[in-house]
């Protein structure tokens, strides 16, 4: 017997499909903006030395009007809506793309048409399906154009231009309506530019936001999320020392074309730059008579803190000083062990291994202690020759010179006219006429003593002269604690033309710097080869090699931050 057959009967209800609502779009969410702002706090002293920002530029979803356009509403000009319409020009002001909007609720669309320069283009760029009339109660109804929804509109195709008319159905909230009205402009932001302030743009990328791929972030490129690194340290205000108060910073970034816009604090170095003073004083004017040191105290403000790590000294400088120069502007430091005793019958006479900078030689400084009764010298200039004094010069001598009882300083032996100086290095005969004096003298350690190349020799007069016993001239120090003694000696004279010799330096620690000041001021600065931990006041050196004066103001003084 054959098996029974089972049927199954389906059952389709139109009635269920047509109650199934249209499907809607997606909500239009408005996340696009032209401008992005970040404000930044630093100090007024501040030299930023790096300021590195986050950009973020990405397409937007949806901007709202007010940041792009402006609106204008009147009575719709389509006859269909006479009466029950309005029309809406949406004015850019420059060319856009355009491809959806979206209205808030209650609004329906009609029509879109775009603008060709001219006038509104007759085919329109989105028109709905069909629109009639209510014959008893003269109602309009619009019926939308699938995809879009009565309130959100996709049109035909991507429409650039500068104005857009949206023909509609209701009535808007006019000063709502700006904020409401929400349009999706499909191009990547474009055009960038990014300012401080109010100043000129310090940083601009023509042209569209091309993510890369990477997620790293550099100052070559966007990375695949549109972000990318800007350098704002050059182009930050320079620095106050008076005004170490916090500044705001106020950065704003533009795009020509909206997009996701938005700024960000990455990196900050800076160090803070305070005005120091002289003891209350904000200016030193310093006089010199001659060659020598002269150390200055440096007041900082107490909100510098106690110790400072200096990386610099930067100062505005101006003075006058005169052609001579004297070498060198200090020492040789005298040692205690020995002197040369002379008198009319006992000379000596030293090599002058400080005079080789100078072209010209103009006079010698000595330091002596004359005896009570008072004494008469000169100096007189001998060529050398293999090492050795060999010939007195006939144009070498000074005129004597007459010398207190119980001086004890540096005392000037000028010649009648300058010497040239060329080839080996003269020899300078210290020779006494009257009277008895003692010369101190130098110990020299090594070649880099400013004395280690004033060899000293003895005799009578005339000569001949011969080395110091060999108690004395010995090298080793480390044996003989009288060994390797120089003459104290300075140089005067004038620097070749071609090679100046500044006559003052300017010193902190291991930074120093050569001047020659002139009435117009110079700013110029100190940076120690590493940073200065200082504790207490730092001092600044002046060290001149000639007379004259020098002004030194606006003392800034360069502190590393924490």
């Amino acid at each position: 017997m054959a098996a029974p057959t089972t049927g199954v009967r389906l059952r389709i209800d139109h009635r269920a499909e047509r109650s199934i609502p249209p499907r809607q779009p997606p909500q239009l969410v408005a996340d696009g903006s032209t401008t992005a702002t970040l404000r930044l706090s630093l100090p007024g002293n501040a030299r930023v030395d790096r300021l590195d920002v986050v950009l973020t530029a990405q397409r937007a979803a949806a901007v709202a009007a007010r940041a792009v356009a402006q609106l204008r509403v009147s009575e719709a000009t389509a006859a269909v809506l006479a009466g029950q319409g309005k029309a809406v020009v949406v004015d850019f002001g420059t060319p856009r793309t355009v491809s959806e909007l979206e209205l808030p609720e209650g609004l329906t669309v009609w029509r879109v048409l775009s603008w060709t320069g001219a006038a509104f283009a007759p085919t329109p760029a989105y028109q709905a399906q069909t629109i009639a009339s209510d014959a008893s109660t003269g109602a309009i109804q619009v019926t939308p154009r699938a995809p879009s929804s009565a309130n959100h509109v996709f049109l035909d195709a991507e429409v650039r231009t500068e104005r857009l008319q949206i023909e509609l159905l209701g009535e808007p909230d006019e000063a709502a309506l700006p904020d409401q009205l929400e349009l999706k402009l499909p191009e990547a932001p474009a055009d960038l530019e990014l300012a401080i302030d109010a100043a000129a743009p310090a940083w601009r990328h023509p042209g569209p936001v091309i993510a890369g791929t990477g997620t790293g972030l550099d100052e070559d490129g966007w990375n695949a999320d549109g972000r990318r690194l800007v350098a704002l340290a050059p182009f930050l205000p320079p620095p106050d020392p008076t005004a170490p108060e916090p500044r705001e910073l106020l950065l704003t970034l533009k795009s020509r074309v909206p997009g996701v816009l938005a700024l960000a604090e990455h990196a900050r170095t800076f160090a803070r730059v305070w005005r120091t003073s002289f003891g209350g004083r904000a200016e030193l004017a310093q006089e010199f008579a001659g060659e020598g040191l002269v150390e200055v105290a440096l007041e900082l403000p107490p909100e510098t803190g106690d110790p400072v790590r200096i990386e610099a000294l930067q100062l505005t400088v101006s003075g006058e000083f005169g052609t001579t120069r004297t070498l060198p502007p200090l020492g040789p430091e005298p040692t205690p062990l020995a002197e040369l005793a002379l008198d009319p019958q006992h000379a000596a006479i030293v090599r002058l291994g400080v005079a080789a900078p100078l072209a010209k030689l103009a006079g010698l400084r000595l330091p002596l202690r004359i005896g009570a009764d008072g004494a008469e010298a000169r100096v007189a200039l001998w060529s050398g020759q293999g090492g050795e004094p060999a010939a007195p010069l006939p144009e070498g001598a000074s005129a004597p010179v007459q010398l207190a009882g119980g001086l004890d300083t540096w005392v000037d032996f000028t010649f009648a006219r300058p010497l040239a100086l060329e080839g080996e290095p003269l020899w300078a005969a210290l020779l006494p006429s009257r009277g008895e004096l003692a010369w101190s003298l130098a110990q020299s350690a090594d070649a880099d003593d400013p004395a280690a190349g004033n060899a000293l020799r003895r005799g009578p007069p005339a000569g001949p002269w011969r080395p110091l016993p060999a108690f004395f001239a010995s090298a080793d120090a480390s044996a003989n604690l009288a060994a390797g003694l120089r003459g104290r000696v300075r140089a005067l004279g004038t620097a070749p033309a071609e090679v100046p010799l500044a006559p003052l330096t300017l010193g902190l620690a291991d930074a120093a710097a050569e001047l020659t000041p002139e009435a117009k001021e110079a700013r110029i600065a100190l940076r120690p080869i590493a940073p200065l931990m200082v504790s207490g006041t730092p001092v600044l050196q002046l060290i001149a090699r000639s007379p004259g004066r020098v002004t030194l103001r606006e003392v800034d003084v360069v502190v590393s931050a924490e």
